[in-house]
């Protein structure tokens, strides 16, 4: 769980299955969290171990399959991937992290890779068909090794 940089009136959590953006709402009562779990749509549910906060409350979060999704209110606004044929990393996606400077998302996982990816691409990827997936390429990338799990 953390709480937004840019309004801490705003958390995410994730998991197993998941990933929940809470707002905290004035009650009659006194403050409350109120929970939007996350919708995956046509893409197949993940569980969600890394994401990162966008200053504009969108989230970027990494998922099994490899791919990265950006998220907005509680819906996948695009899918990202390398290409057709090649996704985001080969195997689950375990850290996703957004410089101080919002210059770039660093992500890493199953495939025993770090890779930087471009924040202002990301941040207005968008698509005009049914299927929600953006391409593009990471502007750097460095192999630990074979057989590494970054986690």
């Amino acid at each position: 769980v953390t709480f937004m940089r840019t309004d801490d009136g705003q958390l995410t959590s994730c998991g197993s299955g998941h990933i929940k953006f809470w707002k905290m709402a004035h009650t009659f009562t006194g403050l409350k969290l109120q929970g939007s779990i996350g919708k995956f749509g046509k893409v197949e549910i993940s569980d969600i171990a890394g994401y990162a906060e966008l200053p504009d409350t969108k989230v970027l979060s990494g998922c099994e399959s490899g791919s990265l999704l950006l998220w907005e209110n509680n819906l996948i606004k695009v899918e990202i991937n390398r290409s057709e044929d090649r996704r985001a990393h080969e195997g689950a996606i375990e850290i996703v992290h957004l410089e101080e400077d919002n210059s770039c998302f660093i992500t890493a996982g199953h495939d025993g890779y770090i890779r930087w990816w471009d924040f202002e691409k990301i941040d207005t990827a968008d698509t005009f068909d049914d299927a929600p997936i953006f391409f593009m390429e990471p502007i750097a990338e460095l192999k630990v090794g074979d057989n590494v799990i970054i986690r």
